[in-house]
This record gives structure tokens, sequence and C-alpha cells, in this order.
């Protein structure tokens, strides 16, 4: 089921954190054409301030555009629960109430 874009804020600040994907987003055709945003499950690697215990929905914008995300593996994500003004968004809730938004995937965290 495709619905407008909406969200429902938990905090306001962008947080880095390593993840594991729980379950993987699934395909948006069209995007490039269309913005399309799919949901992914992941859970925090390590206790991050700020984030949920259990797994939690991450919104990826044109998941199929970028290299896919896979069950099981850990990346780092920039996350935040503020919309980040992506346009046009179409999202596949997947049941998902409420979730966060990817800003930046990348395939470790750098060193703090």
């Amino acid at each position: 089921m495709l619905i407008f874009l909406l969200s429902t804020a938990i905090a306001n600040t962008p947080i880095t954190t390593t993840v594991r994907v729980v379950e993987a987003p699934r395909p948006t055709p069209h995007c490039g054409i269309f913005h399309f945003v799919a949901l992914a499950r992941v859970e925090a690697v390590s206790s991050t301030a700020g984030l949920p215990t259990e797994p939690f929905a991450i919104a990826i914008s044109c998941p199929e555009m970028s290299p896919p995300l896979i069950a099981g593996e850990t990346l780092c994500m920039t996350i935040s629960d503020q919309d980040p003004g992506w346009p046009l968004g179409m999202i596949d809730t997947t049941g998902a109430t409420s979730w966060w938004y990817a800003l930046s995937i990348t395939p470790t965290c750098a060193p703090r």
C-alpha cells in the first residue's frame, strides 16, 4: 500500500549509529521518475541515546538507486525522525505507524 509521506516525531536531532538490517526495504518501481521511499526494519547494534531498543522502521529514499540493503548486514546510518523535505514523497509503510529517516548510509561509522 502506498500512501503520502507522513511522520510521527520522537526526537529532533540526527543520530549517527551502527545498525543491523532486520528486514530490507521492498523495491520502489519508477524511482528517478517519481520520488518513492520504502521502509526497512533495523536495530541499533549498541545502545544509543534516543533510539528504540527494539527493531524500528527506517525510511530509505529510492532504495534501488543505492547499494542494496541485505538482512543481517551491519551499516552506519545517520538518521532523524524529522522529515528531511524529500519532494513528492510516497512511502510503503508496511504497517508501521512511525519511522525514522535515513539521511546517509555508509559501510562503517568513522571512529569518534
